[in-house]
């Protein structure tokens, strides 16, 4: 099964393909949100249908908690918006990717850093998911 990964976020939306053969996740370049669900979720189902994803996984934001804040009601925006154009999804908690995700990317210039860790966040959440189904 195919996955594309996506962390949501208002100014960029990070990816990642992810291969339930392989049980492994890749990051890919961000898309530029345009911060309206629908419009987004038309942009990333296009991906879906273009590129043969079976399952979009998105990053649910609760806060430490473990409740849903502002920003966990926008993702689930983007889900209802998604399932509405007929994508399959699942949400993966997503505390903590961010921070793993910079961890990851370390050495990498700060400057790169910030235009690939959106990615590697969304390829945490894809491998998370994965090693959840297992």
């Amino acid at each position: 099964m195919r996955i594309l990964g996506v962390d949501y976020g208002l100014k960029r939306i990070g990816l990642a393909v992810g291969e339930t053969d392989v049980n492994m996740a890749f990051p890919r370049p961000t898309l530029a949100a345009s911060g309206q669900a629908e419009r987004d979720a038309a942009a990333i189902a296009e991906l879906v249908r273009d590129e043969g994803f079976d399952l979009v996984v998105l990053g649910l934001p609760l806060l430490p908690s473990g409740e849903e804040g502002d920003q966990a009601r926008i993702v689930r925006s983007l889900g209802d918006a998604l399932e509405a154009l007929g994508v399959p999804i699942r949400y993966v908690d997503e505390r903590g990717t961010t921070r793993q995700a910079h961890s990851t990317l370390s050495e990498i210039k700060a400057s790169k850093r910030k235009r690939l860790v959106d990615g590697e966040a969304a390829r945490i959440l894809v491998e998370e998911f994965l090693r959840a189904a297992q």
